[in-house]
């Protein structure tokens, strides 16, 4: 989204999850780097209709994803956390658990909290 910025303080996420890294650069090409070096992961979460935009807090390496089976009516969907050693090691999906309803509830519950959530695995 052009001309969006989304401003939240990193220490407020830090507990939960970390984003995935997007260094500046043409469009998204650092992100699109960041998913070709686990190649493996990404084709199972999509296959599963997962996104993952961050992974689990500190040494947790579990994906933090949007899940698309599942929109409300205005675009949004949960947020969920997947097993990342599920997929490596077994090649299977497993969802551990939703993180949130949707991305706004995630963000807005984060704010609320000043980032005192923590992952299923923290």
């Amino acid at each position: 989204m052009p001309g969006v910025t989304f401003v939240l303080p990193l220490w407020r996420i830090v507990r939960l999850f970390r984003l995935l890294p997007n260094p500046p650069g043409p469009e998204l090409a650092g992100l699109s780097e960041e998913f070709s070096r686990h190649r493996a992961m990404q084709e199972i979460l999509f296959q599963n209709k997962c996104l993952q935009f961050g992974k689990g807090s500190d040494l947790n390496y579990d994906a933090i994803c949007f899940d698309w089976s599942w929109r409300l009516q205005d675009g949004d969907c949960p947020v969920i956390q997947v097993d990342h050693e599920e997929i490596l090691s077994h090649h299977r999906f497993k969802k551990v658990a939703e993180l949130a309803p949707s991305f706004r509830e995630l963000m807005l519950s984060v704010m609320a909290k000043g980032g005192n959530i923590t992952s299923a695995r923290s």
